[in-house]
């Protein structure tokens, strides 16, 4: 091991004192390792104290009685039957109560506008455009448009999409330019 310098020998018994006036501290002392003795009688009586044996930072070769409070054990308790659940107020429960009485009906699932463009052109025996399916969706109040500019646009394009990703299996077929038909039989 190489020598210390006079300055890193100065460095390391600083960090000694230091060390030791943290255990020290710790301990509630100021001059010795030792508690003092009505403190250990106290201790004693009270079974709260732990004792072990630690080498002495100061001096390895001896060791040092340490003491340190121990808590008592607590015993298990049964839980309260009268007490609330926690996390639900007064206003909270009164909500819940509430909603277990009142059910409400249930939501009705919007169609899309490619499932009801499939429902119109089940009904037509022919061929539509996008506008036509459009117009025919919101005569018959499938789906409507919720403020969109360009709604057969919008169409147009899911169908070429689907038709496109499905092949053989999609619902539409194009018969001509911007004209779709069902490749489900017609419903009767």
């Amino acid at each position: 091991m190489p020598e210390l310098t006079e300055k890193q020998k100065k460095k390391q018994e600083a960090n000694r004192r230091f060390r030791e006036k943290e255990r020290l501290a710790k301990l509630g002392q100021t001059n010795g390792a030792v508690p003092h003795p009505a403190d250990v009688a106290q201790a004693h009586t009270d079974a709260q104290l732990e004792s072990w044996a630690e080498p002495d930072p100061v001096d390895p070769s001896t060791t040092v009685r340490t003491w340190t409070r121990t808590r008592k054990p607590r015993k298990p308790s049964a839980p309260n039957p009268n007490r609330r659940p926690r996390g639900l107020n007064k206003k909270t429960r009164a909500k819940l109560a509430r909603a277990a009485k009142t059910p409400k009906p249930p939501k009705v699932k919007k169609v899309s506008q490619l499932d009801a463009a499939a429902l119109i052109l089940q009904d037509v025996p022919g061929d539509m455009s996008p506008a036509g399916l459009v117009a025919a969706m919101k005569k018959k109040k499938l789906w409507d448009s919720p403020n969109g500019k360009t709604p057969d646009a919008t169409l147009s394009a899911a169908i070429i999409r689907e038709i496109t990703k499905k092949g053989a299996q999609s619902r539409f077929r194009k018969t001509g330019r911007g004209r779709y038909e069902t490749t489900r039989p017609t419903q009767e």
